[in-house]
């Protein structure tokens, strides 16, 4: 039976909720804002624009593909973007860009596997000119070296967080212990071409050697950002800057190099395709015999991720330090994270058989262990993070079900005023989260398990909310 029909007070009440949405009353969010948003890369801000979009038009397919898009750019988001994309199988014309998004997102799980299979069949669906086209060869290789690679079973611990702006990040660390500060490149060894395109360095100093390291595109910029290192003569001024040998250098970016001087290592970041997508972590030891730098390799698991590593800065010990990354950010914010490498075993990675995997399959919600750490500016206690491996999957994934258990919730809809959520009858447990833009996402739950969600989300649809979906969030 229709519930509007039964209790006629619910249609009033629904029509009074819906009233407050952000589109209903005001001008700001548009196809056209949201669109723009979406194109400069602005996930979070197009991620409110099409919520409060859908919540007028839960009909409109292409409101439902980009939201689901922006979904998979942010970690807590990212499973519910997939189910979309998933649930969006046959409709529009998004074809294999909705595959590329979809093994995108496997990617930054680090599902290998899966990604592999949907980005060869996105590889297949696209057209000549898919602008993405380029991203999946480079991402199938990824995802190929990954399964094939050793893996590391590294835990760290966390200390404390804190979210950057990445253009301002190398300028200064603002710690209590950390002893850096970090220095920008002298003007007279940017090249010109480093000058076209904006590009300022911080630097890195090997003290014993009277050495100063920096990235640069150099003159052309033929292998894009390269470490290179000029030397500090005696009456202060700089020699030639000398690019760094292939061992450090590739085709692809290099930045943010620092030196270690109690292990010898020059540690930078880079997103060459070794990588495990994104930025990484590499590392290269100064031999002292020959003077020359060993073939750079990986910096320890744990660190590294599908996502952005952008740079590392120890503290006494090459173990312990300071990282920058985007992998635990709100919308791939890049946060600044002091950590502390505990272990660092060997072992096989296994790899999955190549069972064919369908795409419209459930998929068992896997949630990254860094969507678990609130980004607030300072974390009172030490939170320990472990990366986990096939020895220890079972056991780290019941404790992730325990912690995700705790925050399954139903989103109802984005409003440009704060709704009085008192006025619905059934007993919901709404809870309503301000965003930054100033408006409000409303939530019914968190529930216990995925029976009860589902039970409050077929009442949530029978009173008129046709456009609830499953998050994870808590009040």
């Amino acid at each position: 039976m229709n519930l509007f029909i039964k209790y006629p007070i619910i249609l009033f009440i629904a029509q009074s909720f819906i009233s407050y949405s952000s589109v209903a009353q005001t001008s700001n969010p548009t196809s056209i804002s949201a669109a723009a948003f979406y194109l400069k890369g602005n996930m979070m801000e197009a991620n409110m624009q099409y919520g409060a979009l859908l919540s007028v038009e839960p009909e409109n397919i292409d409101y439902q593909y980009y939201y689901a898009v922006t979904c998979t750019a942010d970690s807590a988001l990212r499973m519910e973007g997939i189910d979309r994309l998933k649930a969006l199988e046959g409709l529009g014309s998004f074809g294999g860009e909705r595959l590329f998004f979809l093994a995108l997102a496997y990617h930054h799980l680090s599902e290998y596997t899966r990604a592999i299979k949907v980005f060869k069949r996105a590889e297949q669906s696209a057209v000549r000119k898919s602008v993405w086209l380029s991203e999946v060869k480079l991402r199938l290789a990824q995802c190929e070296a990954a399964l094939a690679n050793q893996t590391s079973l590294t835990s760290f611990t966390r200390h404390s967080s804190v979210t950057v702006s990445f253009e301002d990040f190398f300028r200064s660390i603002p710690t209590n212990d950390s002893p850096y500060r970090m220095i920008l490149l002298p003007t007279e060894l940017r090249t010109k071409y480093d000058k076209k395109l904006g590009w300022v360095s911080p630097v890195a100093f090997d003290a014993e050697a009277d050495l100063m390291y920096f990235s640069s595109y150099g003159k052309k910029g033929e292998t894009g950002l390269d470490i290179y290192s000029a030397k500090i003569l005696s009456d202060g001024s700089l020699d030639v800057p000398v690019r760094l040998p292939e061992s450090v250098n590739s085709l692809s970016d290099e930045i943010n190099p620092f030196f270690h001087a109690a292990s010898s290592t020059l540690i930078f970041a880079s997103n060459r395709q070794s990588s495990l997508g994104g930025y990484d972590m590499f590392s290269s030891e100064l031999s002292s015999s020959s003077g020359s730098y060993l073939d750079c390799s990986a910096f320890q698991s744990g660190i590294n991720s599908p996502l952005n590593e952008f740079a590392y800065y120890p503290l006494s010990e090459l173990g312990r330090g300071w990282l920058v990354s985007d992998k635990s950010g709100y919308f791939s914010e890049t946060v600044l994270s002091e950590i502390e490498l505990e272990i660092d075993v060997q072992i096989e990675t296994k790899v999955e058989a190549e069972d064919e995997v369908e795409v419209e399959v459930e998929v068992e919600v896997v949630v990254e262990v860094e969507a678990l750490v609130e980004n607030v500016a300072e974390v009172a206690e030490p939170i320990d993070i472990i990366i986990p491996v096939e020895p220890e999957k079972q056991q780290s994934q019941q404790h992730l079900n325990l912690e995700l258990s705790s925050s399954l919730s139903i989103q109802i809809g984005v409003f440009s005023n704060e709704p009085d959520v008192s006025l619905l009858p059934f007993g919901f447990n709404l809870f309503t989260l301000i965003l930054p833009d100033g408006l409000y996402k409303v939530f019914a739950g968190p529930y216990q398990n995925e029976d009860e969600r589902a039970e409050v989300k077929q009442k949530l649809i029978e009173a008129g909310f046709t456009d609830v979906f499953n998050v994870v969030a808590k009040p």
